[in-house]
């Protein structure tokens, strides 16, 4: 790629995660509500959010394979595009608790991979990713806020004030044209083949059907040999148990407790994008700064403190401000553990790389849901009670990650 080539690059790619993001900004803010609104209850919630879970552990892992050895990834993302589409729409006209579960079970499985296999495009097109796709990625999260913003003054447009009239399923409605139109754009996408294996591995694990099918998660799992990359691992899964309270029951504190009005709710939300936008520019100069470890100890840090603050859930304001924290959190620890993933794995296998970190991901998702779920069993309304072994959680975390991990190259 030539210099004059590099700003329309940046531009693709950059387009491509902002319609990435309005997929799932467009709904994922106010689907607490939505299930309150179909009247289900917190374990049926628990199922239908630990789909997400499920997703992450079974879609990443297929189409990782799918886009390091058999399909170029631009045909990937756009076929899982419209899928998710698809699954969206059925999910805004279903009416029962069991028939949601089944749409947003197929949903996920076709939208994680659309967010691991778009970095391993993207990290594939950058000539310096852990410089440049910092400013690729805010891309994503201005999406996620402008959408944010379309679905608030939609909301304000069709119930003219009147709250009681308004309908969640729209930000369905308005996700699946999202997810269409993205799905038609990924087909102009720079082309984006698996490349070959080395030769060092060819033939590696060929002996038996399974290994052929699943050959480069299966390469991408001895990454766990290298101790930064299970520490890391191990840190996500505990880190992502407790991103299911905020899945769960953010919408719900600011609503519920705060008294947040609905059609408000998805701006006000945004706040968290804001900062996950200036953190995302600024994540070149931190990673240089701070090194790996210290860039995602920082982001682990703002969790612990957003999770904390949750737990006391009052003043008001404070509440609404700590939401800032989360997009520090996003932009320093899970981005920037997307580059240091992108980093330690070989050519060959990076989309399967960030499929094995969606892959613990979900896994942490799927406990912390069903933990949510008996947990809000518990607790009721009460929902700074329920963040309270989250924060303790967090905490745990964020010292073993400063103690266990070291930093390291490929090699």
């Amino acid at each position: 790629m030539t210099n004059d080539q590099r700003p329309t690059m940046h531009f693709r790619l950059s387009l491509l995660m902002f319609l990435n993001f309005t997929i799932l900004g467009s709904w994922v803010p106010v689907w607490a509500p939505f299930l309150e609104q179909l009247e289900c209850s917190p374990h049926e919630s628990a199922w239908i959010f630990a789909t997400n879970a499920l997703g992450a552990i079974l879609g990443p892992i297929v189409w990782g394979q799918i886009a390091d050895r058999w399909l170029a990834a631009e045909k990937c993302i756009s076929v899982c595009c419209l899928a998710s589409g698809t699954c969206l729409w059925l999910a805004a006209e279903s009416t029962r608790p069991l028939e949601v579960f089944w749409c947003c079970f197929f949903l996920w499985l076709f939208l994680i991979p659309v967010l691991s296999v778009g970095a391993s495009l993207a990290f594939r097109h950058l000539r310096n990713p852990e410089t440049e796709y910092g400013r690729v990625r805010l891309w994503g999260t201005l999406g996620w806020i402008a959408i944010g913003w379309v679905l608030t003054a939609w909301y304000r447009i069709t119930t003219g004030g009147d709250s009681d009239i308004l309908d969640r399923a729209d930000a369905l409605r308005l996700g699946a044209w999202c997810g269409w139109l993205t799905g038609v754009y990924a087909w102009t996408l720079p082309h984006t083949p698996p490349l070959p294996r080395p030769a060092t591995v060819m033939g590696v694990n060929e002996r038996h059907w399974l290994a052929t099918v699943f050959d480069a998660p299966l390469q991408a799992m001895r990454l766990f040999r290298h101790r930064s990359f299970a520490v890391l691992c191990g840190c996500l899964f505990s880190v992502y148990a407790t991103f299911s309270l905020s899945a769960q029951l953010t919408a719900l504190l600011l609503e519920n407790h705060l008294g947040v009005a609905k059609e408000l709710l998805p701006a006000v939300q945004t706040l968290a994008q804001t900062t996950e936008v200036l953190s995302l520019a600024l994540l070149p100069i931190l990673m240089v700064r701070l090194g790996p470890k210290g860039t995602m100890t920082l982001g682990l840090t703002a969790w612990t403190l957003a999770l904390t603050v949750f737990s006391i859930g009052q003043p008001k304001a404070l509440a609404i401000i700590s939401l800032a924290l989360h997009g520090v959190f996003i932009s320093c620890f899970v981005v920037a553990g997307q580059l240091y993933i992108n980093r330690l794995a070989r050519d060959d296998m990076r989309a399967s790389a960030q499929g094995v970190m969606q892959f613990v991901n979900g896994l942490g998702l799927l406990t912390g849901h069903f933990l949510v779920g008996w947990l809000r069993g518990l607790v009721g309304a009460n929902y700074p009670a329920a963040f309270v072994p989250g924060a303790v959680v967090a905490g745990i975390v964020l010292i073993v990650f400063a103690a266990g991990f070291r930093a390291r190259r490929r090699g």
